[in-house]
This record gives C-alpha cells, sequence and structure tokens, in this order.
C-alpha cells in the first residue's frame, strides 16, 4: 500500500465516522462544554487536581493525596450533576467503544496479513 493509498483509506475512515449521528452529536457536546467556560475551567481543575493526587500519592504524601482528591471528586460530583455533562459523557461512551470496535477490526486484519505473509515466506523457504 502506497502513503497516498493510505491517506485516501485513512481520510474514508474519518469521513464514515464523523457522518455516524451519535459521533456528531459527541462533538456537538464537546464544543458547548468548550464554550462554556465555566464548566471547562473545573473540568480542567478536576483534571489538574487529579494528576497532583497521583503524584503525592507516588511520593507517599497521603494527607495531600486525600485532600487534593476529595477535591477533584467534588468538582467531579458537581460536573455529573449538569445534564449537559452526563449527555456529554454518555455520548463519549458510545464514540470510544466505536473507537475500540475500529482499533480491534485493523489489529485482527493487520495480523492476519502478517500471518498470511509468514506464511507465504516460510513456504517460499525464506
Amino acid at each position: 500500500m502506497s502513503k497516498e493509498d493510505y491517506e485516501l483509506a485513512l481520510e474514508q475512515l474519518r469521513n464514515k465516522v464523523s457522518d455516524i449521528d451519535y459521533v456528531q452529536e459527541f462533538q456537538r457536546l464537546e464544543e458547548m462544554i468548550k464554550s462554556d467556560k465555566e464548566i471547562w475551567a473545573q473540568e480542567e481543575k478536576m483534571k489538574d487536581l487529579q494528576k497532583e493526587g497521583i503524584l503525592f500519592q507516588k511520593i507517599d504524601k497521603h494527607q495531600a493525596y486525600e485532600a487534593t482528591i476529595g477535591e477533584a471528586r467534588a468538582i467531579e460530583e458537581e460536573l455529573n450533576a449538569n445534564p449537559l455533562i452526563r449527555q456529554y459523557r454518555s455520548k463519549l461512551e458510545d464514540v470510544s467503544d466505536l473507537l475500540q470496535y475500529i482499533t480491534g477490526e485493523l489489529e485482527d486484519r493487520i495480523n492476519s496479513s502478517l500471518q498470511f505473509i509468514d506464511e507465504e515466506e516460510e513456504g517460499n523457504g525464506n
């Protein structure tokens, strides 16, 4: 497969995925969240606190870990109460499942192709 064929196949896959209704809904919800500065700031703060918490855990700062993770959980609960966030996370799950399926299919096809090539080479005495 040439680089051009690969690029074309990739573009076709992107187009097909982006045409799926729940992918479009996910993208719409994502844009709504990004445009809501308060929600976006809370989401970013929660992620930062989670990262800090993991760091505190790694360096055995148990009290700091508990406080940081507690604050992150409080923000997460607040976000989870928001209907827009609930819809977004539901669609995120759907899109994630789709991507896992596509990745699995590609992996299976690549592995089958590689196995076929190996078998051909063995048959040719290479």
